[in-house]
């Protein structure tokens, strides 16, 4: 199922990878990201980077890779860069990487959070860009919002008005638009299929 999964991943190279937590996604991923010839940029937790820098190093010894935070505060080229969603914001006009994976990316959920602006800056220069998370929806399906717009689907929807009307039960209070409910979740997970790889 992980050589499956990263052969969706490589012919669906703006994509989500959801499976659940111990499954593999990061070697899933790294598998994808090492068939193409690009530089790619991995923001992830800061308790999980040096996780990701192990990976690397194990299955990969032939690439490079550099990790920023601590001590090191310089983008130097290398094959993957990990950086954690708390150096984002500080880093966003430095990032110019036309490959990138978010780890955890329920951490972009929320529209109005720096990390998450931060997010969809870099994202918009990228031609390959995984999305992984055993849980893309931690509470309700605005919650994909962002994260769709960052791998460029958010459009397929409608935008995100459209998105809250047909997928979470969206309510005008008289004072604006609320998306904190959930509808149509079978034609929602139909709509997801193509770009995301799920399973149990």
């Amino acid at each position: 199922f992980q050589g499956h999964a990263a052969e969706f991943l490589i012919f669906n190279p703006k994509s989500f990878l959801a499976l659940p937590c111990g499954t593999g996604k990061t070697i899933i991923s790294l598998s994808a990201a090492n068939m193409f010839n690009s530089e790619w940029l991995i923001v992830t937790k800061a308790t999980l980077k040096y996780n990701w820098q192990r990976e690397i190093h194990k299955w990969f010894p032939h690439t490079t890779n550099n990790l920023i935070g601590g001590k090191n505060k310089l983008i130097t080229s290398a094959d993957f860069t990990i950086i954690n969603y708390d150096l984002l914001d500080a880093y966003k006009d430095k990032l110019k990487f036309k490959s990138i994976i978010f780890d955890e990316c329920h951490a972009i959920k929320n529209a109005k959070s720096k990390r998450t602006k931060a997010a969809l800056k870099i994202s918009k220069s990228a031609d390959n860009l995984y999305l992984l998370s055993g849980t893309p929806i931690i509470n309700r399906p605005f919650e994909l919002v962002t994260q769709l717009k960052a791998i460029g689907k958010l459009d397929d929807f409608g935008g995100a008005h459209q998105f809250g009307l047909d997928f979470c039960s969206a309510e005008h209070n008289g004072f604006g638009w609320q998306y904190t409910g959930a509808s149509n979740l079978d034609e929602l997970y139909l709509r997801l299929k193509p770009f995301m790889y799920r399973a149990t």
